[in-house]
This record gives C-alpha cells, structure tokens and sequence, in this order.
C-alpha cells in the first residue's frame, strides 16, 4: 500500500502512550510508515512530550495505567491551552456504557477496543487526522475573518461581547476619484486592480501587526490596539499607511491605470465587536472612528494625514506639515497634520537591512534571519515605551537593532564585531554621526553571550534580543534555533538541545524592571517544564 504521507518531516505526530511495552512496539509497527511516532509508559511523561514542541497530532492513550490514568491524563491535556486541541483516542479493554461516558467527559474523541486490530487503528486514526486538518484550515480561513479572541469566544461561548478599547489607532484609506475613474474601465480589470491593490495592503497590516477591518467600495479600513494594549499602536499605524502610498507610488510607474489615495488615522476609543447572526462581521464603532474619517476626508492626496492627538504618540522623527484648524464635517474643528512619504534615516536602516537579511544570508539560518531581528525590533520598541525612553535614544536602539546580527552575512562566530565593522562603513550614508555610530556600537555588543549591558539602553537590547525566553511561542521559536545548531553541527539531536537550553535558562538574566516583571514568570515555567523532559521517567 502506498504511504500515506511523504517524507518522514511531512508526517502526522501521533504519541503512543501505554504502560505494556509490547503494545507500544505493536502500535510502532503499524504506524510507522505512514506517521512519526513517539511514545510513553506513563501518563506524566506522556503530558511532557504533548506540552513540548513539535505537539503530537494525535494521541493514543492507554485507559488503565498506573499512578495516572487515561482519563486523568486526558483531563490534564484538554487543561492546558498549548494541547487541549489534541485529539485523543482511547485505547482499552473496558466496554461498559459508563467507561466511554467518562472518556468522552474527560475530553477523548474515540475508543479503540483492545486487543488491537491494525486496520481499525490505521482507519481511526486516518479520519481523526483528517478532521484536525480540516478544522486547522477552517480556523486559518476564520483568522481572515476575525481576531483570534474572537475566533475562541465564539468557538468556547458561542458568543463575543462587544469591548471598548481605549487606546487605539483608526485609518482609513480612500482611492482618490474611485467613481469617477470605475465607470470608465471594465468591471473585470476594476476587480482584479482592487484585488491586487488589497490584497498587498492585507500583506503589510500582517507585517506591522495592524488590523484590518473591512473594506467598503474603495476604501479599506485598519486599526492598531484594538486586541490588547499596544504602547506603539499610532506608530504602527502611520508606517502602515505610509507603506500604503509607496506600494502606489511604485505601482503607478508600471500599471496601465494610475491609483492614488487619501489616508487619515486618529487616535482614541472605540467599541469592537460582532456584527450579524449568520453573515457576521468584525468591527468597531465610536465618535472616533467616525473622527479618523473626517481627517481622512480632509486630508491631502498621498499623503498620511494625523490628528494631533495621534501626531502627540508618534515617536518617529518624521517630517510634518501642518494644516492648521479644519473644520470636520459633524464634529469640531481639529489640528491636522500632514506626513510625506521621504524616508527616515531610521526607514532607511530598515530598508537596507531588509534587503540583506532577506536576500543575502548564507543557508542554514534558521534563527539568525529578518524574522528574529524584526521580533527584536518590535521588542525593543515595546520595552522603549515601557522604561520612557526619549525619541532619540530610541531611533539609536532601533538602529542598532537593525545592525545587530548583520555579521551573520559572513560570519556566525564574532558576529558582532562584523556587525560593528558593518555599522561603521554604513551608517554615515544615513547621517549618523561619529558619536552616534559610537553608542550603537555599544548596544550590538551588548546582546553578545554572556550579555554585560552597561547603560539602560544596552539592557533593553539586551532583553529584546532574548525576549522570546519569557513568551508562550517559547517552543516555535525555540525550534529554529534547534534546526539552526543542528545544521552546523553544533548539537546532534533533542537531548543535547535541551540540556543546552535548561543550562542556558538557569544562567541567563533579564536586566530590565519590565522584562523581569513580564518575562520572567513565563521563562522560569520553561526552564521548569525542560527539566522534568530531561529527568528520567
């Protein structure tokens, strides 16, 4: 028979947990072709292996063991947030009515009856793997749709009450002369130019961690803050949208028809929540929404226009131009401000180490690449809020932050002395100055192993380059810094990486009040839940 799946990598993980050996063997036999498998004798080493990453895909476990039972352990699984989506079929030799009731309560999907038949194994597993998948894609397909809160509210509840939010940031964004310009082209060619149009600005809400929220005829709706307290939500935004006119910028001197557009953002409460019963959408309400419309409104062509309650959030150096007082349709007369599309020096940072990061690093960096400087960049930034450090002392940690692990282009020992060398030939054709490049060169070499940040600066890079350590995505990213070590030979497999993590843990510090009080709880249940993997069964 052929195999169900391809290579071993691309396998379903099914754990295999019970306290006779020759069960174990026997499930191994009949599954190995087609699945990775792991398994476990008891119910405390099998909640060790499901809690760590990669998590099984499914579960096979044992009803009558000792110390903890199946029932126990399935109770403890479905409890814990990182595997209560684990499907569980239960294996054992009870058939009474009152058994498969106290499985089911207990959280299983099914029961394999003993003495085990292959075919029916392979076939129940075959269909609870295969309604896993599907209700993966249908949760990706509701991500779309709706928040992730959302998503469980309505999955957990069946219902999500409207919040209000009150730090958040509002755009909207109108193509300029839609109407105008639609009646003359063909509905077709209209579709596909919007679809291309939305389609790249729902990519760049996903870069800078905004959200959008709908779209109406030509104008697109987004909005930061909206889920949790975001210190840089106005920030986000106005790179958003500025991000916005350059795609049109850039379009325009290719496509056959020309787009340009008006943006506005303010900045205040709102109310989120559910629109509809059946058809429903996601979306928020409130005075200052409708505000975000009138500077949208008011605003000037490819240009960000900002309130001045969200220019007083901003923190990047940009250039602005006042408007003066404007009088808003249906509220009162407000401070605008108007942002050009010119590059900070700080963008321009972003840019080049963007481009060689993406395009340049040598194979085998799993870890070291633009999605671990960006997750230290947003890090950094958070943590600036938080420990009130002013607009220059931040574009000069941000900068640095870009440079950091720019040595990994040639290098991945003494990294940081390349980035240093790389900062001192680059940055001056951005306009930083001697001094400057100077106290960069303090901030990269203070996220080298074993980390000795001198200044609050140099500790808050420090912390924002570990920051992962303390996170619930610990694991996910935690995988790639495995795969990376592995690929250059420096561990051999999962027993050497995690007593290299539980080493590391034990050692490492956090030196800022904020990381301590937000990253430590979280760091120390890592360090905890790596020991007890490493401890025997």
């Amino acid at each position: 028979m052929a195999k169900l799946f391809g290579n071993i990598a691309s396998r379903p993980l099914v754990l295999a947990v019970d306290d006779s050996v020759e069960n174990l063997q026997l499930l191994s036999a009949i599954l190995k072709d087609d699945y990775q498998i792991k398994v476990a004798k008891n119910g405390q080493k099998a909640l060790e292996i499901a809690g760590n990453f990669p998590h099984p895909d499914l579960i096979l476990l044992d009803v009558m063991m000792p110390d903890m039972n199946g029932y126990e352990v399935c109770e403890q699984l479905k409890a814990n947030p990182l595997t209560q989506k684990i499907p569980v079929i239960f294996l054992t030799a009870l058939n009474e009515v009152a058994d498969e009731t106290m499985g089911f309560s207990s959280g299983g999907a099914d029961f394999i009856s003993k003495p085990i038949n292959p075919e029916i194994v392979k076939a129940r597993i075959r269909t609870h793997i295969a309604l896993q998948q599907e209700r993966s894609r249908t949760e990706e397909l509701l991500k779309v749709l709706l928040p992730e809160n959302v998503i469980s509210d309505l999955m957990v509840d069946g219902v999500h009450k409207p919040q209000i939010q009150d730090h958040v940031s509002i755009m909207f964004c109108d193509l300029v002369g839609f109407t105008q310009i639609s009646s003359k082209l063909d509905p077709e060619f209209l579709i596909s130019e919007l679809n291309d149009i939305y389609g790249y600005f729902d990519e760049l809400c996903s870069k800078y961690q905004c959200s959008r929220i709908k779209t109406i005829g030509d104008a697109y709706m987004a909005a930061t803050g909206i889920h949790e307290f975001d210190p840089i939500h106005a920030d986000k935004l106005v790179k958003l949208g500025l991000e916005f006119i350059r795609f049109l910028e850039d379009r325009n001197t290719q496509a056959d028809q020309e787009w340009k557009c008006r943006i506005g953002i303010h900045s205040g409460s709102v109310i989120a929540g559910i629109i509809g019963k059946t058809r429903f959408i996601y979306d928020i309400f409130g005075h200052d929404v409708n505000i975000a419309s009138r500077v949208e409104s008011n605003g000037l062509e490819m240009h960000v226009t900002v309130s001045e309650h969200t220019l007083s959030l901003i923190r990047e150096k940009y250039e602005i131009i006042s408007l003066g007082e404007v009088q808003l349709k249906g509220a009162e007369a407000m401070q605008l401000f108007a942002i050009p599309t010119a590059l900070t020096r700080l963008e321009q940072v972003r840019k080049f180490a963007e481009d060689q990061l993406m395009n340049h690093l040598p194979e085998g960096l799993f870890y070291h690449n633009l999605d671990h400087t960006v997750d230290v960049y947003h890090a950094a930034d958070r943590l600036s809020y938080f420990e009130k450090i002013d607009r220059d002392d931040r574009e000069l940690l941000l900068t640095a932050v870009w440079f950091h692990d720019l040595g990994f282009l040639h290098t991945s020992k003494g990294h940081e002395e390349v980035s240093c060398q790389l900062a001192a030939k680059f940055l001056p054709q951005f306009n930083y100055s001697p001094a400057e490049i100077e106290v960069i060169f303090g901030l990269i070499r203070a996220t080298q192993i074993p980390q000795s940040p001198q200044n609050k600066l140099e500790e808050i890079i420090a912390d924002a380059d570990l920051d992962y350590l303390g996170r619930t995505d610990f694991h996910v990213i935690g995988r790639r810094l495995f795969d990376e070590l592995k690929f250059q030979k420096v561990i051999q497999n999962e027993q050497q990486w995690n007593e290299l993590q539980v080493g590391f843990l034990s050692t490492h510090q956090y030196f800022t009040a904020t990381s301590m009080e937000r990253r430590n709880p979280q760091k120390l249940e890592h360090l905890q839940q790596l020991k007890l993997l490493l401890s025997p069964s």
